[in-house]
Protein backbone atom coordinates (compact mmCIF):
# COMPACT_ATOMS: atom_id res chain seq x y z
CA UNK A 1 0.00 0.00 0.00
CA UNK A 2 1.17 3.53 -0.79
CA UNK A 3 2.48 5.94 2.11
CA UNK A 4 0.95 9.15 0.35
CA UNK A 5 2.50 11.62 3.09
CA UNK A 6 6.34 9.84 1.99
CA UNK A 7 5.15 10.05 -1.56
CA UNK A 8 4.36 13.93 -1.52
CA UNK A 9 7.49 14.44 0.55
CA UNK A 10 9.31 12.20 -1.91
CA UNK A 11 7.80 14.79 -4.89
CA UNK A 12 8.76 17.80 -2.73
CA UNK A 13 12.58 17.11 -2.01
CA UNK A 14 13.04 14.84 -5.44
CA UNK A 15 11.33 16.63 -7.76
CA UNK A 16 10.01 20.18 -6.84
CA UNK A 17 12.35 21.71 -4.58
CA UNK A 18 15.76 20.55 -6.75
CA UNK A 19 13.63 21.96 -9.95
CA UNK A 20 13.25 25.53 -8.89
CA UNK A 21 10.16 25.77 -7.05
CA UNK A 22 10.80 28.32 -4.64
CA UNK A 23 7.16 29.47 -3.35
CA UNK A 24 7.24 27.59 0.55
CA UNK A 25 3.41 28.31 0.58
CA UNK A 26 3.28 26.45 -2.44
CA UNK A 27 6.00 23.65 -1.52
CA UNK A 28 3.73 23.35 2.22
CA UNK A 29 0.85 22.42 0.27
CA UNK A 30 2.05 19.89 -1.93
CA UNK A 31 3.28 18.58 1.21
CA UNK A 32 -0.17 18.00 2.63
CA UNK A 33 -2.31 18.10 -0.80
CA UNK A 34 -3.82 14.33 -1.39
CA UNK A 35 -3.16 14.42 -4.94
CA UNK A 36 -3.64 10.69 -5.53
CA UNK A 37 -8.04 10.30 -4.62
CA UNK A 38 -8.52 12.22 -7.98
CA UNK A 39 -6.41 9.25 -9.63
CA UNK A 40 -7.65 6.22 -11.03
CA UNK A 41 -7.24 3.58 -8.50
CA UNK A 42 -4.25 1.89 -10.30
CA UNK A 43 -2.90 5.33 -10.89
CA UNK A 44 -2.25 6.18 -7.62
CA UNK A 45 1.06 6.24 -7.09
CA UNK A 46 1.56 7.63 -10.08
CA UNK A 47 0.06 11.03 -8.66
CA UNK A 48 3.33 12.17 -7.09
CA UNK A 49 5.52 10.29 -9.60
CA UNK A 50 7.44 12.22 -12.85
CA UNK A 51 4.96 12.32 -15.68
CA UNK A 52 2.17 12.17 -13.81
CA UNK A 53 -0.67 10.08 -14.21
CA UNK A 54 -3.32 9.02 -17.59
CA UNK A 55 -6.99 7.94 -17.23
CA UNK A 56 -7.39 7.51 -21.03
CA UNK A 57 -5.80 8.68 -23.99
CA UNK A 58 -7.74 12.25 -23.74
CA UNK A 59 -7.41 12.65 -19.84
CA UNK A 60 -4.79 13.15 -17.65
CA UNK A 61 -2.44 14.92 -15.02
CA UNK A 62 -0.33 17.25 -15.12
CA UNK A 63 3.53 16.26 -14.00
CA UNK A 64 4.19 17.05 -10.62
CA UNK A 65 7.10 19.90 -11.55
CA UNK A 66 5.63 21.55 -14.50
CA UNK A 67 2.12 22.03 -12.87
CA UNK A 68 4.13 23.79 -9.65
CA UNK A 69 6.12 25.51 -12.60
CA UNK A 70 2.79 27.10 -13.74
CA UNK A 71 1.28 27.64 -10.49
CA UNK A 72 4.16 29.22 -9.14
CA UNK A 73 4.66 31.79 -12.09
CA UNK A 74 1.01 32.41 -11.73
CA UNK A 75 1.48 33.95 -8.43
CA UNK A 76 -2.66 33.44 -7.24
CA UNK A 77 -3.77 35.86 -4.72
CA UNK A 78 -6.59 35.21 -2.57
CA UNK A 79 -8.52 37.79 -4.25
CA UNK A 80 -8.35 36.43 -7.82
CA UNK A 81 -10.77 34.60 -9.78
CA UNK A 82 -9.34 31.70 -11.94
CA UNK A 83 -9.98 29.10 -14.46
CA UNK A 84 -8.43 25.81 -15.38
CA UNK A 85 -8.99 24.79 -18.79
CA UNK A 86 -8.82 20.46 -17.60
CA UNK A 87 -8.66 17.31 -19.50
CA UNK A 88 -8.41 15.57 -15.90
CA UNK A 89 -5.96 17.92 -14.28
CA UNK A 90 -8.31 17.60 -11.24
CA UNK A 91 -4.93 17.86 -8.62
CA UNK A 92 -3.89 21.16 -10.84
CA UNK A 93 -7.66 22.76 -10.11
CA UNK A 94 -7.37 21.45 -6.75
CA UNK A 95 -3.81 23.27 -5.67
CA UNK A 96 -5.20 25.94 -7.03
CA UNK A 97 -8.64 26.45 -5.42
CA UNK A 98 -6.26 27.12 -1.90
CA UNK A 99 -5.21 30.18 -3.33
CA UNK A 100 -7.62 31.57 -5.10
CA UNK A 101 -11.67 32.81 -4.10
CA UNK A 102 -12.96 31.48 -6.75
CA UNK A 103 -12.01 28.41 -9.60
CA UNK A 104 -13.96 27.62 -12.56
CA UNK A 105 -12.66 24.53 -14.17
CA UNK A 106 -13.30 24.09 -17.88
CA UNK A 107 -13.86 20.51 -18.94
CA UNK A 108 -15.09 19.02 -22.53
CA UNK A 109 -18.62 17.07 -21.50
CA UNK A 110 -21.06 18.10 -19.03
CA UNK A 111 -21.03 14.55 -17.70
CA UNK A 112 -17.19 14.67 -17.24
CA UNK A 113 -17.87 17.71 -15.69
CA UNK A 114 -20.25 16.69 -13.16
CA UNK A 115 -17.81 13.77 -12.29
CA UNK A 116 -15.09 16.17 -11.46
CA UNK A 117 -17.38 18.65 -9.22
CA UNK A 118 -18.48 15.75 -7.16
CA UNK A 119 -14.88 14.52 -6.66
CA UNK A 120 -14.24 18.37 -5.76
CA UNK A 121 -17.00 18.43 -3.20
CA UNK A 122 -16.03 14.95 -1.54
CA UNK A 123 -12.72 16.79 -1.24
CA UNK A 124 -14.13 19.92 0.56
CA UNK A 125 -12.79 21.93 -1.80
CA UNK A 126 -16.17 23.78 -2.40
CA UNK A 127 -14.71 27.68 -4.41
CA UNK A 128 -15.03 25.51 -7.66
CA UNK A 129 -17.83 25.80 -10.15
CA UNK A 130 -17.38 23.23 -13.21
CA UNK A 131 -18.43 23.73 -16.25
CA UNK A 132 -18.00 22.58 -19.66
CA UNK A 133 -17.85 23.26 -23.22
CA UNK A 134 -15.25 23.48 -26.11
CA UNK A 135 -12.04 24.73 -25.17
CA UNK A 136 -11.53 27.29 -27.86
CA UNK A 137 -14.40 28.81 -26.90
CA UNK A 138 -16.46 28.16 -23.92
CA UNK A 139 -13.43 30.32 -21.52
CA UNK A 140 -15.52 33.32 -21.86
CA UNK A 141 -18.79 32.57 -20.53
CA UNK A 142 -17.35 33.18 -16.69
CA UNK A 143 -14.74 35.77 -17.73
CA UNK A 144 -12.82 37.61 -17.44
CA UNK A 145 -10.45 36.23 -14.93
CA UNK A 146 -7.16 37.30 -13.16
CA UNK A 147 -5.57 33.80 -13.63
CA UNK A 148 -6.06 30.93 -16.26
CA UNK A 149 -4.13 27.91 -16.41
CA UNK A 150 -3.93 25.12 -19.55
CA UNK A 151 -3.70 22.05 -17.87
CA UNK A 152 -1.72 20.90 -21.04
CA UNK A 153 -0.44 21.57 -24.41
CA UNK A 154 -1.45 23.23 -27.43
CA UNK A 155 -0.40 24.12 -30.66
CA UNK A 156 -1.09 27.93 -30.73
CA UNK A 157 -2.46 29.40 -27.82
CA UNK A 158 -6.72 30.38 -28.58
CA UNK A 159 -6.74 34.05 -28.96
CA UNK A 160 -9.92 34.24 -26.96
CA UNK A 161 -8.09 32.80 -23.62
CA UNK A 162 -5.94 36.50 -23.81
CA UNK A 163 -8.92 38.17 -24.20
CA UNK A 164 -10.94 36.78 -21.19
CA UNK A 165 -7.96 37.99 -18.97
CA UNK A 166 -8.37 40.67 -16.85
CA UNK A 167 -6.06 44.12 -16.62
CA UNK A 168 -2.68 42.69 -14.19
CA UNK A 169 -3.79 39.30 -15.49
CA UNK A 170 -1.63 36.17 -15.59
CA UNK A 171 -2.12 33.00 -18.52
CA UNK A 172 0.25 29.89 -18.34
CA UNK A 173 0.24 26.93 -20.76
CA UNK A 174 2.91 24.57 -22.50
CA UNK A 175 2.73 25.87 -26.35
CA UNK A 176 3.96 23.03 -28.45
CA UNK A 177 3.78 24.10 -32.13
CA UNK A 178 4.53 20.33 -33.35
CA UNK A 179 4.38 16.69 -30.99
CA UNK A 180 8.08 16.14 -32.59
CA UNK A 181 9.51 18.37 -30.02
CA UNK A 182 8.90 19.85 -26.53
CA UNK A 183 6.69 22.01 -25.90
CA UNK A 184 7.49 25.47 -23.71
CA UNK A 185 5.52 26.65 -20.61
CA UNK A 186 4.90 30.74 -21.19
CA UNK A 187 3.53 32.85 -19.01
CA UNK A 188 1.51 35.44 -20.49
CA UNK A 189 0.57 38.62 -18.60
CA UNK A 190 -1.87 41.48 -19.17
CA UNK A 191 -1.02 45.02 -17.52
CA UNK A 192 -3.17 47.63 -16.66
CA UNK A 193 -3.75 49.18 -20.37
CA UNK A 194 -4.10 45.77 -21.49
CA UNK A 195 -0.66 45.21 -23.45
CA UNK A 196 0.17 41.51 -23.65
CA UNK A 197 4.14 40.66 -22.70
CA UNK A 198 4.68 36.60 -23.29
CA UNK A 199 7.89 34.94 -20.87
CA UNK A 200 8.86 31.61 -21.71
CA UNK A 201 10.08 28.84 -18.75
CA UNK A 202 11.18 26.10 -19.34
CA UNK A 203 10.45 23.34 -21.77
CA UNK A 204 7.71 20.44 -21.18
CA UNK A 205 6.57 17.51 -23.26
CA UNK A 206 2.71 17.31 -21.96
CA UNK A 207 -0.30 15.89 -24.14
CA UNK A 208 -2.32 17.92 -25.97
CA UNK A 209 -5.63 19.51 -24.62
CA UNK A 210 -8.47 18.44 -26.37
CA UNK A 211 -9.02 19.86 -29.78
CA UNK A 212 -6.03 22.03 -29.78
CA UNK A 213 -3.48 19.51 -31.18
CA UNK A 214 -1.49 20.40 -34.18
CA UNK A 215 -4.08 20.16 -37.54
CA UNK A 216 -3.02 17.55 -39.20
CA UNK A 217 -1.62 17.69 -42.88
CA UNK A 218 0.83 16.44 -45.53
CA UNK A 219 4.45 15.53 -44.08
CA UNK A 220 7.45 14.47 -46.58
Amino acid sequence: KMNANAARQNMVDGQLAPGGISDEGLLDLYRVFPRHVFAPDASQAQAYRDGGYTSTAARFSLDPHVEATMLQALSPKVTDIGLVISAGSTPAAGMLSHFLQTVFILETTSATSKKVEKQLVAASLCNTVCFSGGFDKAPAKHGPYNVILGAGACATIPSLWVESLKANGRLCVVERPTPHAPGMIVLIEKDADGTIAKTALRQASIPYLPGLAPQKGFSL
